[in-house]
C-alpha cells in the first residue's frame, strides 16, 4: 500500500511539472517557444582599413602572423576614417554579418626615452659617529 502511494504521487509529481514546463496554446499551434533572455555577444577587431563605402568597411589584421581580412556593414556612413587608418571596430554577428556598431580611430602612441633632468644625488648612507667637543 505504501509502495503504490510514492508510485502516484511520483507520476502525479511528474505529470504536473510537466504541465507547468509546456504551455498548451503554443503546444496546439505548433509554434516553439522563444527564450526569454537572449543575449548579444559584442566583438572587438583591429585593423588597419582596406576599403571603405557608405555602408561597408573592410580591415586586415594580424591574427597569430597571418593576415586576415573582415567585412562589416555599416548603419551610417563614416566621414573622419579614410584607407589607411588604424581603427577599432566593436561588432555584433547577425544572421551571417558583421555589424559594425562603433568605429574609432586608434591612437598612435608616440614612445620618447625618458631621461631625468634634475636627479638628486644619492644619499650617503655611512653612519659616522657625532663629534665631541
Amino acid at each position: 500500500m505504501k509502495r503504490t502511494a510514492i508510485f502516484l504521487a511520483c507520476l502525479l509529481l511528474f505529470f504536473g511539472i510537466e504541465a507547468f514546463a509546456v504551455n498548451g496554446a503554443d503546444m496546439k499551434a505548433g509554434k516553439p517557444v522563444p527564450a526569454a533572455d537572449t543575449r548579444i555577444t559584442r566583438m572587438k577587431a583591429a585593423g588597419t582599413v582596406t576599403e571603405i563605402t557608405d555602408v561597408t568597411l573592410k580591415i586586415e589584421r594580424t591574427v597569430k602572423d597571418k593576415m586576415e581580412s573582415m567585412e562589416f556593414v555599416l548603419d551610417k556612413p563614416i566621414v573622419k576614417i579614410i584607407v589607411g587608418d588604424k581603427v577599432l571596430v566593436s561588432y555584433v554577428a547577425k544572421e551571417g554579418k558583421n555589424i559594425a556598431t562603433r568605429v574609432a580611430k586608434t591612437a598612435i602612441k608616440k614612445t620618447t626615452p625618458k631621461t631625468t633632468i634634475n636627479a638628486k644625488p644619492a644619499k650617503d648612507t655611512t653612519k659616522t659617529a657625532p663629534i665631541a667637543r
